[in-house]
């Protein structure tokens, strides 16, 4: 662990504001987990936790008004706890973000080598979007009968081994009340981070590009857990097109067997069952990408421009389930 002296870069709270106008989805969860659960997991190897708090939110008050309840830590358990977070964007950042309680229950600092810490296990729970961070989306939740943004909870759980390049990300997920919760475990090889830019500027694209061309694919499962917000899709699309439920969904699945019917693939009949089932029985929905050996992201994409796309769902070993 760091030194206690050690200063928190509280620079992080742009990445929380930039996002406030954009569409909200895995991307603000991303930024969320990312921007504050490193933000509340610096806190924990800080002495003079408090006063350094305070003093940096003051130096960015120009950009937001920041607040939060109660801070407390266990020494014994290794955990940190943060109530009532708030952040309010100003200079045209329209909306604001609450989060009830803020969890780290594990965490690795990183070190000087590393662009981001080797291990976090952070939970951001309560997490509420005033209607005026993206207005268009807020519309559309009333149209599906959601009075106000729904309440959203957020993990994410993960390792990073710097020497062998591996990470492994257990649990990333976002869970909305009387929605449902989309989790995504993911394992990857050749992981480089990229460097972090200068305050102010953004990551070249070159960088980037770089890095992901670089990575290989170990494994993925992707989980769609409905509660709600499918049956909520299904009776309003079935309200617009002035049919029952029942038709609208035999309709959906129609147009679903006409548009694979040049391609009857295993995937393709696989992922028609799993679909038809899912939308009858709204429950559960999952993809899992297991290919035989790690498959890099530059021979997927070569593929792709080479003519041999057809072949890309077999090459990661792609299954369609409930």
């Amino acid at each position: 662990r760091p030194k206690n002296d050690r200063k928190i870069d509280f620079s992080r709270f742009r990445t929380i504001l930039e996002p406030m106008n954009r569409t909200i989805g895995i991307g603000i969860a991303v930024l969320i987990l990312a921007g504050t659960g490193y933000l509340a997991a610096e806190f924990i190897v800080n002495s003079r936790i408090k006063g350094e708090i305070d003093a940096e939110i003051e130096r960015h008050r120009e950009d937001a008004d920041i607040s939060y309840g109660k801070f407390r830590y266990d020494l014994a358990s290794s955990s940190a706890r943060m109530s009532q977070f708030q952040i309010e964007g100003k200079k045209g950042q329209k909306g604001k973000v609450t989060v009830d309680e803020m969890i780290v229950d594990d965490f690795k600092p990183r070190t000087e080598d590393e662009s981001f810490p080797s291990m976090l296990n952070f939970k951001a729970l309560g997490i509420q979007l005033s209607e005026e961070v993206n207005p268009e989306l807020s519309e559309e939740l009333k149209e599906l009968g959601y009075e106000e943004p729904p309440r959203m909870d957020a993990a994410i759980d993960y390792e990073y081994n710097l020497e062998t390049k591996q990470l492994d990300i257990r649990k990333a997920a976002l869970m909305g009340d009387d929605m449902g919760e989309l989790s995504i475990s993911l394992s990857l090889t050749n992981f480089t981070p990229p460097p972090t830019p200068p305050p102010g500027e953004e990551l070249n694209p070159l960088q980037l590009m770089a890095m992901l061309s670089a990575l290989s694919i170990q494994s993925c499962e992707i989980t769609f857990r409905d509660n709600g917000i499918t049956n909520r899709f299904l009776d309003r699309g079935a309200e617009t097109a002035g049919v029952t439920r029942d038709e609208f969904v035999t309709s959906l699945i129609a147009d679903l067997r006409e548009g694979l019917k040049s391609d009857s693939s295993t995937l393709n009949r696989q992922a028609l069952a799993s679909v038809e089932q899912f939308l009858d029985d709204p429950d559960q929905l999952k993809v899992t990408i297991l290919p035989a050996s790690p498959i890099s992201v530059a021979s997927i994409v070569a593929a792709k421009f080479l003519g041999g796309g057809a072949q890309i769902p077999q090459m990661l070993g792609i299954e369609v389930s409930n």
